[in-house]
């Protein structure tokens, strides 16, 4: 397998965790204000050069069923990660915020997103080799960005479309 290919899957299985967590936090948020609903979701982008190589892509997650006990989330990608779709259902009454880890938090910064400039908690985790940087919302706990760090590359995705208000607003 070239390294390329070993990045790409490295690269994708950090993507899966990161964006799944995103929809599986929320119904520990579902307070009037931070309301799930079929049919919401968000899109990523990212672009970055890896070992010499442009990579570019979007990553979307989106709530394809949702019933009044569970909900089912779909991740899918377009570009040059090599990712899987993936479909995962969750309890509506679970949360799972216990087992998502952001890392040490590093204090508030402002950050530009394409819904304007936003005041985000910013969180670090280091794993091995890679280095994870986690930008997301003071009160939703909403990834607006992440980025990806490892000897050699650095892969930064920025949220890029949703129809969540709250994360247009937030």
């Amino acid at each position: 397998m070239s390294k390329g290919v070993v990045v790409g899957v490295v690269i994708a299985s950090a993507i899966v965790a990161i964006l799944l967590a995103a929809f599986v936090v929320m119904p520990a948020l579902n307070a009037n204000e931070y309301l799930i609903f079929e049919g919401a979701y968000a899109e990523w982008d990212y672009s970055a050069v890896v070992l010499f190589v442009q990579m570019t892509g979007t990553v979307r997650i989106e709530i394809v069923d949702m019933t009044s006990t569970t909900y089912t989330v779909v991740m899918s990608a377009t570009g040059d990660v090599p990712i899987q779709s993936k479909t995962e259902t969750y309890p509506i009454e679970d949360s799972v915020t216990a087992f998502w880890t952001l890392g040490i938090y590093q204090g508030m910064e402002y950050v530009y997103t394409i819904y304007g400039t936003k005041y985000l908690k910013h969180y670090v985790e280091h794993d091995g080799d890679t280095t994870m940087d986690y930008y997301v919302g003071k009160d939703n706990n909403w990834p607006y960005k992440f980025v990806m760090s490892e000897s050699g590359f650095t892969i930064p995705f920025e949220i890029s479309d949703t129809n969540i208000n709250w994360v247009k607003n937030g």
